[in-house]
């Protein structure tokens, strides 16, 4: 039957045929999306069949509860459910089963967590689950004051994507001052493509959109917008460790911004910088994603940093050195260069608190000092500073 099994899938039309199936082979099949597609069949013969007692009966002990979007805190223990791994479509016809067998707080938990995609739609079916249950005031609250309907049709990727890449590859990413206007202008475009329809939303297309919001508002310094961007990046259902994970990683650096600026320098803020970067850097794990990966560790890394240039902490330290060695065999067996400066930096004033001997990353330093861009040498600099200032570490003659 695991040689056949999306035969199975195919031909089964009874749910309890596929439940069978799910308990056969849940913990023989290695490929989890060979098993997310015999529940997303499963939850269609449930609603084809109108064998809604099923939900109650089994598919809990399954997938257990729904869990809280708007809960960021949450997030690590929710990322392995099977509700962020099944379809849109399976989710919606989920969300109808839900409510068709008196799980009403599931469902909103679940219209919620689809909100993003098209909030109109799924407004409506919130406010309507709140009426279901008798709490017609929050039904009534609920709802907008007006309906934002469009009146265009839905993009096509193409077009999405030409703004996406105008934007946020070409411009906001490398800080284009000189095509700053261009970059706003696309982004404004991009928006208008995405919020003048009435159909659902790519969720890809919501997660690029706000990520260079966030991305653009970084740039002018308005972290806490940042954050907020961020924090809809996480809202939006359906995507993946990849995607969830340099959320989780951006985020973590606006809070290392705010800390820095900072005059008090509140522990509490570099502390939720340290851990959401450790969050990003587990999702990144978990795919196996070597391309970001030096970025990744990175950035974890200088977070740490910025936390002991106040109050050295040797552990902390000794995980700057774990992650920084990590991306140092990353960028040699890929040949990429790549934020190779930070790397180095850090691993050389790890090494240094902890007094290692840095002859090799001193030496790694100097041979390619000359090929890091400017914005990477002011960012080596400025961590560097924050341990030269105070004789922490030796003062290196070529920087």
């Amino acid at each position: 039957m695991r040689n056949h099994l999306e035969d199975c899938v195919f031909k089964f039309e009874n749910p309890i045929s596929l439940l069978i199936l799910y308990y056969y082979v849940k913990d023989l099949v290695l490929d989890e999306k060979r098993v997310i597609k015999i529940l997303e069949k499963f939850i269609v013969s449930i609603k084809d069949k109108q064998q809604y007692e099923l939900i109650n009966d089994y598919w809990f002990e399954i997938a257990g509860f729904m869990f809280d979007s708007s809960d960021i805190n949450s997030f690590e223990n929710s990322s392995k459910s099977y509700y962020r791994k099944l379809s849109i479509s399976t989710l919606n016809d989920l969300a109808f089963l839900f409510e068709r067998s008196g799980y009403f707080e599931q469902a909103i938990l679940l219209n919620k967590y689809l909100y993003e995609i098209n909030p109109n739609k799924y407004i409506l079916n919130i406010c309507s689950l709140y009426e279901r249950m008798g709490h017609f005031e929050q039904a009534y609250n609920s709802l907008p004051k007006e309906l934002k309907l469009g009146k265009n049709q839905r993009p096509s990727d193409i077009e999405v994507r030409y703004y996406q890449r105008k934007a946020v590859w070409i411009i906001i990413s490398q800080r284009n001052s000189t095509l700053k206007q261009e970059a706003i202008e696309s982004l404004e475009k991009l928006e208008k493509l995405l919020f003048s329809h009435n159909e659902d939303n790519e969720p890809l297309w919501l997660w690029h959109f706000y990520n260079i919001k966030a991305n653009l508002c970084e740039w002018e310094e308005k972290y806490d917008e940042a954050i907020n961007f961020y924090k809809k990046c996480l809202a939006i259902p359906a995507l993946g460790p990849f995607e969830y994970g340099a959320t989780f990683v951006n985020m973590a650096i606006s809070y290392r911004f705010k800390y820095i600026l900072d005059a008090n320098k509140n522990d509490e803020t570099i502390n939720k910088a340290i851990n959401l970067g450790k969050i990003g850097l587990n999702l990144k794990e978990s795919v196996g994603d070597r391309d970001e990966m030096p970025v990744v560790l990175h950035n974890y890394s200088l977070n740490i940093l910025y936390k002991i240039s106040n109050i050295f902490d040797e552990e902390l330290c000794n995980i700057v050195l774990k992650e920084t060695n990590e991306a140092l065999e990353i960028l040699e067996y890929t040949k990429s260069i790549k934020r190779l400066g930070m790397v180095l930096i850090e691993n050389y004033i790890a090494k240094s608190l902890l007094q290692l001997d840095t002859k090799d990353v001193v030496d790694k330093l100097e041979k390619n000092i000359s090929i890091f861009k400017e914005s990477e040498l002011k960012q080596m600099m400025h961590i560097y500073n924050q341990f030269i200032k105070n004789n922490k570490i030796e003062k290196l003659d070529f920087l």
